[in-house]
């Protein structure tokens, strides 16, 4: 059988606890788990966590290591995803670019302020794009249509300020998001454009994020480790999608989704059906 780790029903043996291919056995416990959200946690169109896996976060919080969201998300919309778990959860925002520990900003990177002028009015010239720009507690926007308003405020509940110019907001740019029906064929345009001056990732279906020159998830992860004093071989990273490559890379150990994207299979070490499976793992080891 995969794993020597079984569930009990009425001290009937059911069946094995899933757990993901290629762990060896004396891979430690991790001290940290920095976990992608949308597409890792959350399935397509989901909104809040699952009641398993907040009771598996807590589990895994009860035994001493540390649990951090890494995600494209804002820093508002990860503290209201995760309040069933802890209002004070360290968190890496924005793709790397805002990390957060006991609700402080410990690490912000801000992209040059003539660049993302350059970015936004791009963005907003460009057929079917609709920009997002990020600061620290609010995300701003300058919208082309009441149902791109529509959608971050009331499907994916974003802290929103509506401008009239994007490139007057009152706070350094930290990301810039291009909203596109099909961000994987945009992707290349953006790529051509402006990769050479920034970070361009794939942040989803319709999600393309445009960040200062280097920053990834994995900068924000390496912040957190830094100020927590964990070594990045004592992480553990979970994700599914190309912006969660560098991260996958950075930590000690990694897995990747089974439904997840070609290359972050391929940078991963190991594959697993859920998070959750994981985090079973994880916990079985420990009561072993």
């Amino acid at each position: 059988m995969e794993s020597p780790f079984f569930r009990l029903l009425g001290g009937i043996l059911v069946e094995p606890i899933p757990t993901w291919k290629g762990r060896p056995d004396e891979m430690p416990v991790p001290r940290l788990i920095a976990c992608d959200v949308d597409g890792t946690l959350l399935s397509l169109g989901q909104t809040q966590l699952n009641p398993s896996t907040i009771e598996l976060i807590k589990r895994l919080r009860e035994a001493g290591i540390v649990f951090a969201p890494a995600s494209g998300r804002q820093r508002p919309s990860l503290r209201r995803l995760f309040t069933p778990v802890s209002n004070s959860l360290p968190a890496v925002a924005e793709n790397g670019t805002i990390v957060t520990v006991d609700d402080e900003v410990i690490f912000r990177a801000t992209m040059e302020r003539a660049l993302g002028d350059e970015i936004i009015c791009a963005i907003l010239a460009r057929d079917e794009c609709e920009a997002l720009v990020s600061g620290v507690e609010v995300s701003y926007l300058q919208p082309k249509t009441p149902e791109f308003t529509e959608l971050l405020r009331d499907a994916i509940k974003y802290k929103i300020v509506l401008v009239d110019d994007a490139t007057a907001i009152p706070e350094p740019y930290s990301k810039i998001a291009v909203y596109h029906p099909d961000a994987e064929t945009e992707q290349k345009y953006w790529q051509q454009r402006f990769g050479s001056r920034c970070t361009v990732a794939v942040s989803g279906i319709t999600w393309i994020d445009l960040m200062p020159l280097g920053i990834s998830k994995a900068t924000g992860l390496k912040a957190l480790c830094t100020h927590l004093g964990i070594d990045p071989a004592d992480c553990l990273a979970l994700g599914d999608a190309d912006n969660d490559i560098e991260m996958l890379d950075f930590a000690g150990d990694s897995v990747a989704m089974e439904h997840g994207s070609a290359q972050a299979k391929a940078h991963a070490k190991r594959t697993a059906r859920t998070a959750d499976d994981v985090f079973r793992q994880i916990l079985a080891e420990l009561d072993a």
